[in-house]
C-alpha cells in the first residue's frame, strides 16, 4: 500500500473533536457518575492515601456490599485486601487531587477515626472527578489511536477507526455507566502501546518508552500483560540488528524495554507488599482461572454477554486485521487479540460477572478500531461503496449504544448468573423472570424488543 500524504495534524484533532462532540448528544443517555462495585476496589487505595494518609483500607472498603467485601475483598484468616490494580488509582490522581485542594473540609479528613466507617473520599464531588478523570481518559486514547492511524490512511477511514474503537465497543459504557471500572484506563494504556509500537523505532528513547507504556498496561491491569506482544515486531528488529553489531548488546536492548516496564509496575509490587505481606500476588482466588478449558465460544458467542453478540463491531475490528498490509503487523494484532480473548474465556466468569458485553475486551477496543480503519479504507473505492460501508458502521455502532442505553436504564440483566438480576418489574410468572440460557437467542431477541419499546414509551 501507498503511504499517503500525513494531514496535518490541527486537521484531524479538529476532525476528532467534532465526532467526539456529536458523540456526546448520543452517550449522554449513559452518564452516570458513581464508584461502585469493582470501582470500590480501584478506586479504595488512591481515597485511603489522599484522605487518610494511609494504606489502611478499612473505611474504604465499607462501601462495597456485603458480598463484594466477603467475596473479594477479606482473606480466610479475617484480613482485609484489595485485589485490584493500582494503575487506575494513580491514573485519576491529579483530578481527585485538584478537587480536594479547594475543598474547604480537607483539614478535618486526617483525623483519627473521624472516617471510622465511610470515606469522604466518595463524596459527590469526588465521585464526580473520577468519572470526569475516566472521560479524559476516553478521549486522549481516542486522540491516540487517530494519531496512529492517520500517516497511513484517509481521514475519513481515521474517523471510522476512532468511532468504531470508541463507540462500537464496550468502552462507551464503561467510560460513561461505570467510571469507576479500569477499563477506560486500559484503552488509554493500550492505545498509547499501539502507537509507539506502530512508529518501529529501535533507538534507545523508543525501547524505553515502549517498555514504560508496557508497564502501564500491567499496572493497570495485569491480565492485559499479554497485549505486550504488540511489541514482538520493534523488539525483534532491535534484537536482531543488536546482535549482528555485539552478542551483549541484545542484552542491552532487553534491559532497555524492560528495566521501564519493571519500574512503572513498581508501585503495585509495593502495594501488595503492603496489604498482602509478599511483593508478587495472584489476587485471583484459587480455581478462578480454567486455563486449560477456556469457554472461547460461549465468551464470544453466547447469550451470556457474548462478545460478538453486544458488539459485532470487535469481529469486524478482528477480521479488518487482515488489511494491514505488513505481515508481522497482521500477525502481532491478531497474537495480541487472540490472547486476550483466552485469558478472558478462561476466567471462572467468562461472562464479566455484572457486565456489559465483554467489558474485558475494552482493552482491545484500539486494535479493533485499527482493523476497522484498514477495513474501512480497503472496502470504501467509490461512492456508492462508501454509503453502504458507512452505513454498516453506524448500524455495528447503533446497536452496541443502544445495548449500552438498555443495560444503563435496568432493562436487561448485568449479571446473567445471578438470579436476583433477573426480579425486575414484570409481573411474577412473567418468562423474563427466569434467567437465560446459554444460548437463547430467541428470548434474547425478545428482551431487545422489548427494552426498545419501553425507549420509547411515554
Amino acid at each position: 500500500m501507498t503511504h499517503r500524504r500525513t494531514p496535518p495534524l490541527r486537521h484531524l484533532a479538529a476532525l476528532v473533536l467534532a465526532v467526539l462532540l456529536g458523540a456526546v448528544c448520543v452517550v449522554r443517555p449513559l452518564v452516570r457518575p458513581s464508584i461502585r462495585m469493582d470501582g470500590v476496589g480501584y478506586y479504595a487505595p488512591l481515597a485511603s492515601v489522599l484522605f487518610d494518609r494511609d494504606l489502611n483500607l478499612a473505611n474504604e472498603i465499607a462501601h462495597a456490599g456485603n458480598f463484594m467485601r466477603n467475596a473479594w475483598f477479606r482473606l480466610p484468616d479475617g484480613r482485609l485486601v484489595d485485589p485490584y490494580p493500582v494503575g487506575a488509582a494513580i491514573l485519576w490522581s491529579p483530578a481527585v487531587a485538584v478537587v480536594l485542594a479547594f475543598d474547604p473540609q480537607r483539614h478535618e479528613y486526617g483525623l483519627p477515626d473521624r472516617w471510622r466507617g465511610a470515606s469522604p473520599g466518595f463524596e459527590r464531588r469526588y465521585v464526580r472527578a473520577v468519572a470526569l478523570a475516566t472521560a479524559l481518559e476516553a478521549l486522549a486514547g481516542a486522540a491516540l489511536l487517530a494519531w496512529s492511524l492517520r500517516s497511513r490512511l484517509r481521514r475519513s477511514s481515521v474517523l471510522a477507526g476512532v468511532v468504531g474503537g470508541t463507540l462500537g465497543t464496550p468502552l462507551v459504557y464503561y467510560a460513561c455507566a461505570e467510571p469507576s471500572y479500569a477499563h477506560t484506563a486500559s484503552f488509554l494504556a493500550a492505545s498509547a502501546f499501539l502507537l509507539v509500537a506502530r512508529l518501529e523505532r529501535c533507538d534507545r528513547r523508543s525501547l524505553v518508552v515502549l517498555g514504560a507504556l508496557w508497564g502501564l498496561l500491567c499496572l493497570v491491569r495485569s491480565q492485559d500483560a499479554v497485549l505486550g506482544v504488540l511489541a514482538a515486531p520493534v523488539l525483534l528488529q532491535a534484537l536482531a540488528r543488536a546482535w549482528r553489531r555485539a552478542r551483549w548488546r541484545a542484552l542491552e536492548v532487553a534491559g532497555l524495554f524492560l528495566l521501564p516496564a519493571c519500574i512503572v509496575f513498581l508501585p503495585q509490587v509495593l502495594f501488595w507488599q503492603r496489604i498482602y505481606g509478599q511483593p508478587l500476588v495472584f489476587a485471583a482466588p484459587n480455581g478462578f482461572m480454567h486455563w486449560s478449558s477456556p469457554a472461547v465460544l460461549p465468551f464470544l458467542l453466547s447469550t451470556w454477554q457474548g462478545a460478538f453478540v453486544w458488539s459485532p463491531l470487535l469481529l469486524a475490528g478482528i477480521a479488518g486485521v487482515g488489511c494491514v498490509p505488513e505481515r508481522r503487523w497482521r500477525i502481532a494484532l491478531w497474537s495480541a487479540m487472540a490472547l486476550e480473548i483466552y485469558v478472558s474465556s478462561a476466567a471462572g466468569d467468562w461472562w464479566g460477572s455484572a457486565s456489559f458485553g465483554a467489558r474485558r475486551l475494552v482493552v482491545i477496543a484500539p486494535l479493533a478500531g485499527f482493523g476497522v480503519a484498514f477495513l474501512f479504507e480497503r472496502l470504501v473505492t467509490s461512492r456508492r461503496r462508501a454509503v453502504w460501508v458507512t452505513a454498516v458502521l453506524v448500524g455495528l455502532v447503533a446497536w452496541n449504544v443502544r445495548l449500552a442505553q438498555y443495560s444503563a436504564a435496568g432493562w436487561l440483566p448485568l449479571n446473567v448468573r445471578n438470579v436476583g438480576e433477573f426480579g425486575r418489574d414484570f409481573p411474577a410468572g412473567h418468562p423474563y423472570r427466569e434467567p437465560w440460557g446459554e444460548w437463547d437467542y430467541a428470548r434474547l431477541a425478545g428482551e431487545f424488543a422489548h427494552a426498545e419499546h419501553r425507549m420509547w414509551a411515554p
